[in-house]
């Protein structure tokens, strides 16, 4: 027990180390602004409005857990960022002594399960979640993600519908911070045949007896096996919340225009990408380096070939099928090799571009929970090795130290590119290619805080890379318009309105200049489409109206002004 509890305060006392520097960073200008800072409804912190919205709002997916937990923030810290930052480091700190005491829980073995939570909690790739406030999601959901195996870990060993409730109750309060947690039913019926060994049949053509566990270790017993389809229907209640939740997510993005056509990302693109993005996350964790914000999709860059990948994808794929059947071999005499390699292959589903939502190829945040299944293969595959070997455990432990160090060092570099919108940027310009994304922000950056002639040259960047990106046209319109070049800048507005951009600054911004122009034809079209999207917004009626009256519409003008004082 001590122990443990040494183990514990270490690894709490070494995430938060890594994360104290986040006290001085600010928010990043992707979603920080517009999910939070400029939300009045989030920003004004805990009311029973607010609670009401978090709980009935669907924008991107439903997450009420995550709202409220902002609104506490702005509650006590107000608009400063940097205690903001500490708390969600905080949460991540907890995930890693908690998924500790979930697999100790689950196995039995102090070490390993010290090793797994080590590799969770200080790896690069974790910055993303923990850096990034908009990101706050991911980190809570991990929280209930490792309630959740805490309390199975206990209703495996004695089954009780109080127990049941308990594992329920942490994977809806985990649904609710983060849909992601979709998959966890899935992980929880594999941890039935490893480490739990509730599966009763044992014996059969696959896997054999399976060797080197027994349940016992874990607080198991032979009469607590069952048969798989008793395990499955056990699982039917979760899998039905998980139903719902993912089809509650699919319409909120769908809504949001977020999920990708097939025209914008053909079905080839998707299928290709998957594979390589599986490859990618092995390949990152094993060597955390040129990491950064934004991995664009090859398939949204206008004049990239489908066939070009090709190959890369059919040598992914075979590695992950290699892999895959190397598990299932295994499976009788290290059963966690398969476990760990579907808890990857499942959890990241979701996510793995299928129904493509955003225009990345891979995100680091994507790995938050999937990563955890890899790095049980490592730490139980380590200690399979030295537990027949002694002469190795002096070695072994010295090296994973080593390990650890590097990848916290690694770590602290990586958290560092989070400090500002800019340096984050061009950290990200400088590892990828073609970073379209990148550039466009860091020029929306950079003409936020007036830096006017490099921010025009990443916005040209952007639209050399990628001359459909309506998002870079407009910022670039704003810049011109800025400078005082109106005509050039309605000319951008206009292309990226016709590239189907739904923006209410584009259009304000273009009818403002046909109305100065003389225009009012123009400048009222703009205001009557604009209105379709916000039928509430006054001040486009009191545009709308005045410029009918100045065309002697005076029955079209009084209809908006009208709505002005009901």
């Amino acid at each position: 027990m001590r122990t443990a509890a040494a183990i514990s305060a270490v690894l709490a006392t070494s995430v938060l180390a890594l994360y104290a520097q986040t006290r001085d960073f600010g928010f990043i200008n992707l979603d920080d602004y517009y999910l939070l800072v400029h939300r009045p409804i989030v920003s004004d912190g805990l009311s029973w409005h607010g609670l009401w919205w978090a709980l009935s709002s669907v924008e991107a997916d439903w997450r009420p857990l995550t709202w409220l937990s902002h609104m506490l923030d702005f509650s006590v810290f107000g608009s400063d960022p940097g205690p903001q930052h500490l708390v969600t480091a905080g949460i991540h700190a907890a995930n890693g002594v908690l998924l500790f005491l979930a697999l100790r829980a689950l196995t039995g073995d102090l070490w390993p399960s010290a090793f797994a939570a080590a590799l969770f909690a200080l790896h690069p790739l974790r910055a993303e979640s923990v850096a990034w406030m908009s990101e706050r999601k991911d980190v809570l959901s991990g929280l209930f993600w490792m309630l959740t195996l805490l309390a199975y870990a206990a209703y495996g060993r004695r089954p009780s519908r109080t127990r049941y409730a308990l594992v329920g109750a942490a994977f809806v309060s985990g649904l609710m911070s983060k849909t992601m947690l979709v998959s966890l039913p899935s992980v929880l019926l594999m941890l039935d045949f490893w480490p739990l060994g509730r599966l009763r049949s044992a014996r059969d053509p696959v896997f054999g007896a399976v060797g080197g566990y027994s349940p016992a270790a874990a607080g198991g017993s032979a009469r607590s096996r069952l048969p798989v389809g008793r395990l499955v229907v056990e699982k039917l209640p979760l899998v039905a919340i998980s139903a719902a939740a993912a089809a509650l997510t699919l319409f909120a993005q769908q809504g949001m225009d977020a999920v990708r056509s097939r025209d914008e990302l053909p079905i080839a693109w998707r299928i290709i990408n998957a594979p390589l993005a599986y490859c990618t996350y092995l390949y990152q964790t094993l060597w955390p380096a040129r990491l950064a914000v934004f991995y664009p999709h090859p398939g949204m860059i206008p004049g990239t070939r489908v066939g070009d990948y090709l190959w890369p994808a059919a040598g992914a794929t075979v590695l992950l099928a290699t892999i895959t059947v190397l598990c299932v071999a295994a499976a009788r005499r290290r059963p966690y090799l398969l476990v760990g390699w579907l808890w990857y292959l499942v959890t990241l589903l979701p996510v793995i571009g299928i129904m493509q939502v955003g225009e990345q190829s891979h995100a680091d945040r994507f790995t938050y929970l999937p990563m955890i299944g890899v790095y049980v293969m490592a730490a139980w595959g380590l200690h399979d090795a030295i537990s027949h070997r002694p002469a190795l455990r002096g070695p072994a432990v010295v090296g994973s130290a080593l390990v650890l160090v590097v990848l916290a060092a690694s770590s602290w570099r990586q958290i560092g590119t989070w400090q500002n919108s800019r340096r984050l940027l061009e950290q990200a310009i400088a590892v990828t290619d073609r970073n379209y994304f990148a550039h466009q922000t860091l020029g929306n950056a950079l003409l936020d805080s007036g830096d006017f002639e490099p921010a025009q040259r990443h916005l040209e960047e952007a639209l050399r890379i990628k001359p459909d990106s309506a998002y870079a046209l407009e910022q670039l319109g704003a810049l011109l318009e800025q400078r005082g070049d109106r005509r050039a800048a309605a000319d951008s507005y206009e292309k990226a309105l016709r590239l189907g951009w739904k923006s209410f600054y584009a259009r304000l911004h273009l009818a403002a200049i046909r109305r100065d122009e003389g225009n009012l034809d123009a400048a009222i079209a703009l205001w009557t489409a604009e209105l379709q999207d916000e039928p509430d917004n006054a001040q486009l009626r009191v545009d709308l109206g005045t410029a009918l009256v100045q065309q002697r519409r005076y029955a079209e003008a009084i209809i908006h002004l009208r709505r002005l004082v009901e």
